[in-house]
């Protein structure tokens, strides 16, 4: 009786998931497209500020010819 209850226990609960997974998606969906969003617009300034750093180094190494200590 013990092994019927807690199948059908977790039957329910997959089933509850899964319907709960089906009503929610257009949400869930719409916070996804939020998050990845975010996380490509955190991408985008991290890559523009390493672009701005790179150019920089970049510049001061091409107007200062000495060797540069943090480089290496």
């Amino acid at each position: 009786e013990n092994y019927n209850f807690s199948s059908a226990r977790a039957f329910s609960l997959v089933w509850n998931r899964n319907s709960l997974v089906r009503l929610g998606n257009l949400e869930r969906c719409g916070w996804v497209l939020i998050i990845t969003q975010v996380i490509s617009g955190i991408r985008r300034c991290e890559s523009m500020f390493f672009e701005a750093s790179l150019r920089k180094t970049l510049d001061v190494n091409v107007l200062d010819p000495r060797p540069n200590k943090s480089l290496r």
